[in-house]
């Protein structure tokens, strides 16, 4: 090798060199570069900088449905009035009538009607049911998986033995009318138990998705037990409520008129009033549920 070629060699490897240290300079430039711009980028996204947070005033504890309220208590303040005060007549009335069928029916003894049963069996009723649905709580909480496959097989099965029931009778039966009848019923009952049967294999394997959805929703009623409770109070609200109703449109047809007959036998004036009556109770029986519903 010649001096020449030796030092060619040389300024070749220098220059290579000195175009890796200008790209490497120019790699780390345009990194940094890089990373200034992400770091504006990312902070002209911030909330905290270029977006502006509106936040709520605090309000005041009030009741700011207090005319809808005052409404409410002032139509079933009618609804007592009418149902203590013009009622009680209408219906003893119509009860002494009723006396004196039953008393000339039963030979003269009118049976008596004994209402502390009734309320002691309706409150024994009231006591065994919520016994039995916190029990029932229970069950499901524990056994959730297998009382929904349960109730799968057995709505199969008791659509089958009916329809079994029923071809048994259509053979047995004579007159052909039954025996269609019973076959008709044979046939519904067999397609809803082919229906269902179906259904339980599509959702079979979905049992324990659905199990889990019963267990949570258990385990929140338990966790909260005044809703539940408020679960039974509401249908005896409800009872009450409809009773009043009930007998306030007794008083309310009454004082209307909506009993007395013209000399031609109609009533046009009380069948009028008979129509705004059964309005406003009709009205106050629907407002009176969605507020006992909401509440409780």
């Amino acid at each position: 090798m010649t001096i020449e070629e030796s030092y060619s060699k040389l300024s070749t490897s220098d220059e290579n060199r000195k175009i890796n240290d200008v790209a490497s300079h120019t790699v780390v430039a345009n990194k940094e570069e890089n990373d200034e711009e992400m770091e504006k980028h990312i902070s002209s996204l911030s909330l905290e900088t270029n977006v502006d947070v509106e936040r709520g005033t605090v309000q005041r504890p009030e009741y700011r449905d207090k005319y809808f309220a005052i409404a409410f208590v002032a139509h079933f303040l009618v609804i007592i009035v009418g149902a203590f005060a013009l009622a009680p007549n209408t219906i003893r009335t119509a009860a002494d009538e009723q006396d004196d069928i039953v008393y000339n029916e039963n030979n003269g003894e009118v049976p008596p009607i004994n209402a502390t049963f009734f309320l002691i069996l309706i409150f024994f009723s009231w006591i065994v049911s919520s016994i039995c649905t916190y029990a029932s709580l229970e069950i499901i909480k524990n056994n959730a998986q297998k009382l929904i496959q349960l109730c799968l097989i057995l709505n199969v099965a008791y659509c089958s033995i009916i329809s079994v029931k029923f071809l048994l009778l259509a053979i047995s039966a004579e007159p052909e009318p039954d025996a269609d009848m019973y076959l008709q019923q044979f046939i519904v009952f067999l397609i809803l138990a082919i229906f269902f049967a179906i259904y339980s294999m599509v959702v079979w394997n979905n049992i324990p998705f659905a199990a889990s959805n019963m267990k949570c929703g258990v385990v929140a009623i338990k966790k909260n037990l005044g809703v539940a409770g408020f679960s039974f109070v509401s249908p005896l609200l409800l009872l009450i409520c409809y009773l009043l109703q009930m007998v306030a449109l007794i008083g309310f047809f009454d004082v209307a008129g909506v009993y007395d007959k013209d000399e031609y036998g109609g009533n046009a004036k009380g069948n009028a009033a008979a129509i705004i009556i059964s309005i406003f109770i009709t009205l106050s029986f629907y407002w009176t549920t969605q507020v006992i519903k909401v509440i409780c």
